[in-house]
């Protein structure tokens, strides 16, 4: 036998087995999207992934045959059962990838670095997988595997017009070095993702992760030079001094305080984050409300329609909605050593105002607990707070407490501060029951709603379908909103509400709900609702998250009497009140993964690399501007260097700024 011919054979078990698991995962991901999603275009995509993963494997075919033919034959069995075992551990890892995939429609990148164990273990037990179900299908994926690395072994398959097959090989393995997911058929937000290898994605993203933390730099001679560049991209803020680039002088603008009185009693504010909240389920296209209360809230409120949050998950609101702060190298909470910095808690309690938290859940999830001590919370309620005569909501496949729903996170706060006096309060509620693993109390009574409600709108059969095959998620929207109606009821009651601006956003769309674009995944509402509220209006121009907190002070001070230091390190501006449509903001946006690399400047937003137009509704199209584009890259990576910075030397604002702020 000649030495192509040994290398050939020994070469043909390891392509083989690769080939077969890879068909067989792509049609399991087929299978699996077509069970658990809605979206168009599933099985094309599907076939185009297909197409890009028998490229990848033709180039590892011809790298591996080259291996064999020039490795000793005395070697070729070790390296042969070397090569199987990291086959057979990519496709046995695939398994979870992929599943992680179908549930989020997004691949798992280099997030699953950026959180703690503690966060993982508490994201997997919640996500309603079942772990024996999943082990034993691991165990059955092992031994098929094993079973045809076998049975393939052992068949001498006599290949004919080799010359032939190898030039197919060859030129699917050459295609692959240009032909990329999206070059060609479906290029919509999720179809792309669909075409991606799973794996692979992974493996790369992973790879240029450890890459970055080994080769970035450190050099402290750049942080002036990295500053200037910041103040000079972002010149919106009037800023104070290069040694602490975010420091700026308050602009107080104000334009919150047309739709309020001016009064010598500071309000009552209280802030509600809805876990999920996409502002699509406001604004529904089909007509279908599933959240009829905070609709006809909404009526009554300043009620932003173009509104963004600052992440891709819920690490990223507390800092922007009560300081403004920047993001951190993996969100503002989950630094260890954060610097010194000002938030709505810390400035408001000098002024007489009694601060809390309310959650259902666990308050070491992202730090939340951590952050909001630091900056000196009177009152922190998590799940451990709980009396025994609320029901815990125990995960049925881990048997984890996952915590308690929105309705009871509500009737607890009437009953946590029902003994406290005063009506000058800043309370923060985050809700959770419109998150995996989407528990709910009275369940028959909810899905026996949700259905009367699908049943008798007028859908096309494409929107049934949608809310047929999403029913387990969006039915938690009737559950939630009830439960808002109940707090605002019973809030109602009280003689501090005649006095209160009530605060409502969402931290993030919900995932598990397909999203138009990758704009979109950002949209949340903003509703600032008060019995106060002059006028209510319905707001067109973008703002974000990190508008909210300037606007607050400024309100406070001019309308309300209340002295605030003139300094901040706030990111926005105030969100301003404009009617119609009007993209004039600039905001630096944080994905699952922890990275800035999405950016919103005025109506253009980037993405990776790609820049896109924005237009009403945050529809974007694709646009082929190469001036704007290096624009904002520049503006991405002067936001990133002091962000870093800021990390590294620990710093906002010097210490006695802090202290002149807030009283300490």
């Amino acid at each position: 036998m000649t030495i192509a011919s040994q290398a050939f054979k020994n070469a043909a078990t390891i392509i083989g087995i690769n080939l077969l698991f890879i068909l067989a995962n792509r049609a399991m991901e087929a299978f699996l999207l077509l069970q658990n999603h809605y979206l168009e275009g599933i099985v094309s995509s599907v076939l185009l992934g297909t197409m890009f993963d028998l490229s990848m494997l033709s180039l590892v075919s011809v790298l591996v045959f080259v291996l064999f033919l020039f490795t000793p034959s005395g070697i070729a069995n070790i390296i042969k059962t070397s090569l199987l075992i990291i086959s057979f551990l990519f496709h046995l890892l695939h398994l979870p990838l992929l599943t992680f995939f179908i549930q989020t429609l997004t691949p798992l990148d280099r997030m699953l670095f950026a959180n703690t164990l503690k966060e993982l273990v508490f994201t997997i037990r919640t996500a309603g997988i079942n772990l024996i179900l999943v082990s034993g299908m691991l165990v059955l994926y092992g031994f098929i595997f094993w079973m045809l690395v076998w049975a393939l072994k052992r068949t001498n398959i006599a290949i004919k017009h080799k010359k032939r097959i190898a030039s197919a090989v060859i030129i699917l393995a050459i295609s692959s070095f240009w032909l990329q997911p999206g070059s060609f058929g479906f290029k919509t937000y999720h179809n792309i993702y669909i075409q991606e290898n799973k794996s692979v994605y992974f493996y790369k993203d992973a790879i240029g992760h450890f890459a970055s933390k080994v080769f970035s730099s450190n050099d402290g001679n750049e942080f002036y030079s990295n500053a200037l560049q910041f103040q000079e991209y972002f010149d919106h803020l009037d800023y104070v001094s290069v040694e602490y680039p975010f420091l700026n002088v308050r602009q107080k603008d104000n334009p919150w305080g047309v739709f309020f009185p001016v009064k010598e009693t500071p309000p009552n504010i209280i802030m509600i984050i809805v876990e999920g909240l996409n502002n699509d389920f406001l604004l529904p296209d089909d007509g279908v409300i599933l959240m009829p209360f905070l609709d006809s809230l909404k009526r009554k409120s300043l009620y932003w329609d173009h509104f963004l949050g600052t992440g891709e998950m819920s690490y990223a609101v507390l800092p922007s909605m009560i300081g403004s702060l920047p993001h951190g190298e993996i969100g503002f909470t989950m630094l260890n050593d954060a610097p010194l910095h000002l938030s709505l808690i810390n400035r408001l309690r000098p002024h007489g105002y009694q601060t809390g938290f309310f959650y259902g859940q666990g308050g070491y999830f992202h730090q939340k607990e951590a952050f909001l001590k630091r900056n000196g919370i009177d009152l922190m309620v998590d799940k451990t707070d709980y009396d025994q005569d609320f029901r815990k909501i125990i995960d049925p496949h881990s048997n984890y407490f996952w915590g308690y729903h929105d309705q009871d996170l509500f009737r607890n706060y009437f009953r946590t501060v029902d003994h406290l006096d005063g009506c000058q309060r800043f309370d923060i509620f985050f809700t959770a029951t419109m998150h995996s693993p989407f528990a709910i109390e009275n369940e028959d009574f909810y899905h026996e709603r949700y259905n009367e409600i699908i049943n008798e709108a007028n859908l096309s059969s494409r929107h049934r379908t949608f809310y047929n095959k999403y029913k387990k998620y969006l039915r938690t929207l009737l559950f939630t909103d009830d439960a808002l109606h109940y707090f605002f009821n019973e809030y109602e009651k009280t003689d501090c509400f005649e006095n209160t601006i009530f605060i409502i956003t969402g931290d993030h769309p919900m995932s598990e709900v397909p999203i138009a674009n990758q704009l979109k995944k950002y949209h949340v509402p903003l509703i600032v609702y008060s019995p106060m509220i002059t006028q209510p209006k319905t707001i067109g121009n973008v703002s974000g998250q990190f508008e909210v907190y300037p606007a607050i002070l400024d309100l406070l001070e001019i309308n309300f009497g209340v002295e605030l230091c003139m300094y901040t390190q706030s990111f926005g501006l105030p969100a301003a009140t404009r009617k119609e449509f009007a993209a004039e903001t600039v905001i630096p946006l944080m994905r699952r993964n922890r990275l800035v690399d999405e950016i919103l400047y005025e109506n253009y937003f980037l993405t990776k690399d790609k820049l896109y137009k924005v237009e009403k509704g945050f529809r974007i199209s694709p646009l082929n501007h190469p001036a704007i584009k290096a624009k904002l890259q520049k503006m991405l990576e002067a936001y990133n260097n002091v962000n870093n910075d800021m990390v590294r030397k620990v710093r906002l604002m010097p210490d006695s700024i802090f202290l002149e702020c807030t009283g300490l």
